[in-house]
């Protein structure tokens, strides 16, 4: 009380009362150890370390301790102190626990447990509070708030593997408070199942280090009026997670590192006011959603972000600076557009365009976006470039289309529409699904240079225009239109053998190489083109037998069912030349099947006139034999 006093409650003793007191009066000095298993101390009361004078609490190896409430370091001139260590060890309170009314520290550590209802760590004006939890298993239970500096200063650590719960986390609570919060080390968290206020009225600062883990509702860094806010998250693995909102300088001045791996995520919205910033140097920041000004407050020298940007009205590319920095990554940017955007600018993000958007760019301008275009929407180009260096995916009643340089890094999916009606280049690999329509019309000519998957409605090449193939061409979608269908690439008719209409003129080029399936005699079992207009032939020619289907005498098939003129042949394989032996059956090919201007491959022994022809054997031709796939 007034003097120097040893509590000890050792190997299943038990100690009950109603208050407790450690160091009760000034210059007293108590000590009170309760250690292994069994061991309690009970006070149906509150329970103060450090009353006026100095006391020190040691909770070890299982003991327990139980209180109504708790105070460490209560008045002026007092210390308290309180450490409680190893697997068992509790303190239990049913109501608040103040560390530091004036002057306390809380040692939470080797998988001790401390639990109340509200934490408060430097609560009156002067106050100093410290609490460290350390340790894996090492957990402070707040059933409701955790204030770090109310009034006072307050410092909490967590650190190697330490747990912090609570509802609502304050940093700073009141203005006159300077507090910090490190969490720090793998295994390390502070959960927090409602708000955090880094600086809510007062000075706090946040630090997620090396691994630690910190997670709340919405983030609030500066949240009053006159408050300060600083939060920094570095290290690979240091996380802090707000499922909400977060507003970095809600009244207040608030500032965010990330840095070196940390990651910060954002459910709902990121506000970032005009007297704060976001500092981004190797980390990444998922925000969520925001607006452009809010991401012109974001100083970002290296790392990554995503989120969603949404604009509407009139913007030209040139205004959206924010989402031209080539330092950061920003592809997972999506600026999700319902408005008008034009002009001429290289953005590094994504372009989400909603159906009542529209990208706009003509002759002499490049829009380029480092990322993805998801359109529901129209782009229109009148002479341009359009270019996306990650994938574009036109929807089902979306428009992309005039004339000039359309570019995908990662390849086109089309379900949509796409329609040229002057020279255009196609750039990219274009898969048209189900849905899907390619027009080209108006005289134009369409280069395509890379793979085209068709499967959709159809490739419309209009009167006097042209379409043009320089990659592999696959799928059994049709080909309307009467104009002039060119390949320059391999051509596999079907998905598997089957039959392609072409409504106007192919011409295969010396380029092409056409790969031609036979699994039976019936149509349907063979691939087939079905040409309305004129059939002109060069290049090189392969057949592959399917699902081990044999061939046998007197076999016919129709491979080219041509309606107007046929030119040309197959490079090395004239009239009934020989193009190849099939389990010991030879195949011959004809350009004067039908009605004399068709394509057919046949079995057996070729009429007396194309006999002499047979020395051409294998020039130019590849034998396969494979399964179908």
């Amino acid at each position: 009380n007034f003097g120097i006093g040893t509590l000890n409650i050792e190997a299943g003793g038990v100690v009950s009362n109603s208050f407790g007191r450690i160091g009760n009066s000034s210059g007293s000095t108590g000590l009170a150890t309760v250690t292994g298993v069994g061991a309690q101390w009970n006070n149906t009361d509150g329970l103060v370390v450090g009353n006026l004078g100095n006391g020190t609490l040691n909770i070890a190896a299982g003991g327990v301790v139980s209180s109504a409430s708790g105070l460490i370091g209560f008045i002026s001139g007092s210390t308290g102190r309180v450490t409680v260590t190893g697997a068992g060890s509790q303190w239990n309170n049913t109501n608040d626990l103040v560390v530091g009314e004036r002057n306390g520290t809380l040692n939470i550590e080797v998988g001790g447990v401390v639990s109340n209802r509200i934490g408060r760590i430097g609560n009156n004006s002067g106050s100093f509070g410290r609490a460290t939890v350390t340790g894996a298993g090492s957990q402070w239970n707040n059933t409701n708030d955790l204030v770090v500096g109310n009034f006072g200063n307050g410092t909490l650590n967590i650190e190697a593997g330490g747990v912090v719960s609570n509802s609502a986390g304050r940093i700073g609570n009141n203005s006159g408070s300077t507090s910090r919060a490190t969490v720090a080390g793998a295994g390390s968290q502070w959960n927090n199942s409602a708000i955090l206020l880094v600086g809510s009225a007062g000075n706090g600062t946040l630090n997620i280090e090396a691994g630690g883990v910190v997670s709340n509702t919405a983030g609030l860094i500066g949240s009053s009026s006159g408050s300060t806010g600083l939060a920094t998250v570095t290290g690979t693995g240091s996380q802090w997670n707000n499922t909400a909102t977060l507003l970095v300088g809600s009244a207040g001045n608030g500032t965010l590192n990330i840095a070196d791996g940390g990651l910060v995520t954002v459910g709902g919205t990121t506000s970032i006011n005009s007297q704060s910033t976001v500092n981004l140097s190797g980390g990444r920041f998922e925000f969520g959603t925001a607006t452009h000004d809010d991401l012109t407050r974001i100083n970002a020298t290296g790392g990554s972000m995503s989120g969603t940007i949404n604009i509407s009205g009139i913007n030209d590319l040139t205004s959206l600076t924010a989402l031209q920095n080539t330092q950061v990554d920003l592809t997972e940017v999506n600026l999700n557009n319902s408005g008008l955007l034009v002009g001429s600018q290289i953005l590094r993000s994504s372009l989400n365009n909603q159906a009542s958007g529209e990208l706009m760019t003509a002759t002499g301008q490049q829009a380029i976006f480092a990322g993805n275009l998801n359109n529901a929407g129209e782009v229109n180009n009148t002479g341009g470039v359009v270019r996306f260096e990650k994938s574009v995916n036109n929807q089902a009643g979306a428009f992309v289309g005039g004339r000039g340089v359309f570019g995908a890094g990662e390849g086109w999916t089309n379900e949509g529409v796409m329609a040229f009606n002057g020279t255009t280049d196609i750039l990219g690999d274009v898969n048209n699904v189900a849905g899907g329509t390619i027009v080209t019309s108006g005289g134009a000519t369409t280069g395509f240079f890379d793979d085209v998957e068709h499967n959709g409605t159809e490739i419309r090449t209009s009167a006097g225009s042209n379409s043009v193939f320089f990659g592999d061409v696959t799928g059994a979608g049709d080909f309307t239109g009467t104009g002039t269908v060119f390949f320059e690439g391999d051509l596999r008719p079907g998905n598997s053998p089957n039959a392609i209409l072409f409504e106007g003129d192919v011409v295969l080029g010396s380029g092409a190489h056409s790969h031609f399936e036979l699994a039976g005699t019936e149509t349907g079992f063979f691939d087939q083109l079905l040409v309305q207009g004129d059939l002109a032939l060069n290049g090189l020619f392969t057949v592959e037998l399917l699902d081990d289907f044999q061939l046998s005498t007197h076999q016919e098939f129709l491979i080219a069912d041509v309606g107007g003129d046929l030119s040309g042949q197959f490079a090395g394989l004239g009239e009934g030349a020989l193009v190849g032996n099939f389990g010991g059956h030879d195949l011959f090919i004809s350009y004067s099947a039908g009605s004399g201007s068709s394509v057919s491959l046949y079995t057996g022994v070729p009429e007396p006139g194309t006999i002499g022809l047979l020395g051409l054997a294998y020039a130019g031709i590849l034998l396969v034999r494979r399964r179908r796939a």
